[in-house]
This record gives structure tokens, sequence and C-alpha cells, in this order.
């Protein structure tokens, strides 16, 4: 069964079983853990490095973007994490499916045991007994 939020953060909707439950704070009135913590210097220290570009702008490193763009994004996040990883929508021999993931790391967005296995749960559910479905083919 699911865990129920204590009753001080939810509120009954009328003529219904159904409870709201109030947005948690993202920023301010929270926990701060240390990973919150490393991951909200990193993006800070990343955007203050983005204040330097238009003082050092120069068109080979508009093409160097574009290239690990292209690698990053195109090639880890969408082909590798996305469609291999996520949906296992092909197959590659395992080397290949290693180089495209590092791709994906590179983008620094998340792990990639995090983007492979999200949607088990959820799935294995839903397709109750169907025998489909990267939950039921092992891949966890």
């Amino acid at each position: 069964m699911a865990r129920r939020p204590p009753p001080s953060s939810r509120t009954q909707v009328v003529l219904s079983d159904v409870h709201a439950v109030k947005k948690r704070n993202l920023f301010f009135g929270r926990d701060w853990n240390k990973t919150d913590l490393a991951y909200a210097a990193f993006l800070g220290g990343m955007h203050l490095l983005a204040l330097a570009a238009p003082f050092t702008f120069s068109w080979p490193m508009v093409w160097l973007f574009l290239g690990t763009y292209f690698v990053s994004g195109c090639l880890g996040i969408t082909l590798s994490y996305h469609r291999q990883l996520s949906h296992r929508s092909f197959q590659t021999p395992k080397w290949l499916e290693y180089v495209l993931a590092y791709c994906g790391v590179l983008a620094v967005q998340v792990r990639t045991g995090r983007a492979a296995a999200p949607r088990c749960p959820r799935r294995s559910l839903r397709n109750r007994g169907a025998g489909d479905g990267p939950c039921a083919a092992g891949h966890r």
C-alpha cells in the first residue's frame, strides 16, 4: 500500500474520497542535504562561468559547442538514455551501449541507472499478467 501523507498536509476534495496533497517547498523552508548542496554549487558555478561567454567568444568554440551538444544531447540523452535504456527500443553491442551511455553522462543530467529503471513498477501494474515490457523481460 502507498504511504499516505500526514493529515496536516492533505485536504479532502468535497463529496469524494480523493485527497489533495500540498506541494512541498523546493527552495525555501526545506531541509537541504549534501547532495542538494553539491548540485546547487555545481549548477551555480556553471551559470557563473556562462557569464564569461560574451568576453571569450570565438567561432571555433561555437563549432565545438555544437559538436558536444550533438554528442551529449542527441546521442547520449535522446538515443541512449531515452530510447535504448528507458524504452529498450533497440539493442546494440554492449561496448556501443556503454559508449552511448557515457555520452549521456557528459550531459550531466541523471545517472545511467536512474535513466534505465523508473518505468518498471508503473508498467508492471498496468500490464498485470501481460508478460511484456521491460520488467517482464528482466530489465530492472
